[in-house]
Parts: C-alpha cells; sequence; structure tokens
C-alpha cells in the first residue's frame, strides 16, 4: 500500500455487540478473501459481514458473544494466558498457510483479540482488503 497509512483507508467503529470497518477505497476490497473469511470461524477467524454505507464498503464482525482479551487479562490464570497465546499462533499460522488471506490484515490490538470466556476459544478478526 505504499505510504498510505491502514487508518487513512480504513475507519474502525466499535459498538457493544459488533465491530466495523469502513473502506474509504473499495479498490482495497479483496472478494475472495471475503469468500474464504464466511468459513474460517471454526479457525478462530471471526466470520465477516458486508454492507453498503454512504457508498462505500462496510465490513462487520459479530463479537456479542466474546470478551475483548484486554478485559479478561486481569482474571485468567497463567495457564490460562499461555493457552489463549499458544491459540492465537495457531490462528495465525493457519492463515498463513491459507494462501488466501494474509497475516498483515490480522487485527493484533489486545482489544481486537476475542475470546469465548466458557471454554477459552480464540478469534481474530482478519480484513479481507489487499
Amino acid at each position: 500500500m505504499g505510504d498510505v497509512s491502514f487508518d487513512s483507508i480504513v475507519k474502525c467503529n466499535t459498538g457493544e455487540s459488533s465491530i466495523s470497518y469502513i473502506l474509504e477505497d473499495e479498490k482495497i476490497f479483496y472478494e475472495v478473501g471475503f469468500k474464504v473469511l464466511q468459513n474460517q470461524e471454526k479457525y478462530g477467524l471471526l466470520k465477516c459481514g458486508k454492507l453498503s454505507q454512504n457508498g462505500k464498503i462496510k465490513l462487520i464482525y459479530g463479537v456479542s458473544k466474546y470478551k475483548p482479551l484486554s478485559a479478561l487479562l486481569p482474571q485468567i490464570s497463567q495457564q490460562n494466558f499461555l493457552f489463549v497465546v499458544s491459540r492465537i499462533y495457531d490462528i495465525i499460522k493457519h492463515v498463513e498457510e491459507n494462501g488466501f488471506l494474509r497475516c498483515e490484515n490480522i487485527e493484533a490490538n489486545i482489544d481486537r483479540i476475542f475470546v469465548d470466556s466458557e471454554d477459552l476459544s480464540v478469534y481474530l478478526i482478519c480484513l479481507p482488503i489487499n
């Protein structure tokens, strides 16, 4: 993407039940990556929805069933923390081997790593962009 910053081409909005991203330029949208994301939840990638908002592409990820890792950190044991880190590694490795998605498009912010507090399943956001 040259010298264009991520924040200038993708705008993020966080709500209680979802996180959305508005693509300032529809040319960066990657249709194949979007289709691949529809079947990746079992591998730890959140399913992505797509809408049009004011002529721009809006990507939506439902997160209501999960808690951000930042909220869970004070509560989890060292063993569970290591389990979560191991799971994050597994998800990234899967993306790396996938061929259609890019590791650079995974949100690595601690507030954007989601955990199911019941079984410590981990879910990441991967943006289908070029």
